[in-house]
């Protein structure tokens, strides 16, 4: 296959033959579509509300869906200063505060999306606000700072152990 007239040939897949952009030409094509759906406004979700619960999984703060109904009954999520439950509609504008393992983030809505694709496109969903992301790295810092001055344990916890430890952090 002659590759001479093409701007940026890739590579082909040995197995079909196709064509496969190279990953800049992917993140292009991405970014020209996300800007041309900042520029019109984006998705503002009149017509296709979305969930709550279904916007939080394709956003990556949840691995699954179940997941992130789950902390919506446990009151880990709050939009607009209100606890949300899993079938709250999210629209463009809304603030959120997510609880998960990774921290506390607030965080604007910026286009909704009812497919979970790769964490690039789910980056480009919403925006954090900048004291939630220094509040987030300020905790990331002391946790790193006190595993430095934890005694490393002599061996590995028995059965009776690990329930205490899971009794003690507030588990069942």
């Amino acid at each position: 296959m002659n590759t001479a007239f093409r701007p940026n040939p890739g590579r082909i897949d040995s197995a079909g033959g196709k064509f496969l952009p190279d990953f800049p030409v992917l993140l292009f094509i991405l970014w020209t579509q996300v800007k041309r759906l900042w520029r019109t406004g984006g998705y503002d979700g009149a017509m296709h509300p979305v969930r709550i619960d279904k916007w939080l999984w394709v956003a990556r703060f949840y691995k699954t869906r179940a997941l992130a109904a789950r902390a919506c009954d446990l009151g880990r999520v709050r939009s607009n200063g209100a606890e949300a439950k899993p079938a709250r509609e999210v629209r463009v504008g809304d603030m959120l505060e997510v609880r998960n393992d990774s921290g506390d983030f607030q965080i604007e809505v910026l286009l909704l999306s009812e497919v979970r694709g790769p964490a690039a496109v789910a980056q480009t969903l919403y925006r954090e606000t900048g004291a939630s992301r220094e509040a987030r790295l300020k905790v990331a810092e002391e946790r790193k700072v006190m595993r430095e001055y934890a005694p490393i344990p002599e061996r590995r916890p028995t059965k009776r152990d690990r329930r205490r430890i899971i009794q003690f952090r507030g588990g069942a």
